[in-house]
């Protein structure tokens, strides 16, 4: 039966600090996007670019460099009104973690 009370004393504490942090917090400041009269909105949505993909070979670094190219380009003729990252945007399952920063840099 201890061990319930651990467990309801935790939720307990959980719920209050919740209540607490929430009576405090101011809301963020809601901005509106501008949309030009007349003219279309145009959303750039990049995903799966995966940086810092195999890096230790060849093709790694230089499929980086194409991603940067091929982005900025989009980025240079479109004018994007919004640009939106999906996930993807670095590769975790063969990178040291050191170098994540890196790479989300980069991108």
């Amino acid at each position: 039966m201890a061990g319930e009370y651990g467990k309801l004393g935790k939720i307990f504490s959980l719920l209050t600090s919740l209540l607490s942090m929430s009576a405090v917090a101011e809301p963020e400041k809601v901005r509106n996007i501008q949309v030009r009269q007349g003219s279309p909105f145009k959303i750039a949505l990049f995903a799966d670019l995966h940086f810092g993909e195999n890096a230790w070979e060849s093709w790694g670094p230089l499929q980086d460099v194409h991603s940067i190219n091929a982005m900025s380009s989009v980025l240079d003729h479109e004018k994007p009104d919004f640009v939106i990252y999906l996930g993807d945007v670095i590769t975790a399952n063969n990178m040291p973690i050191a170098n994540a920063s890196l790479y989300w840099d980069q991108a």
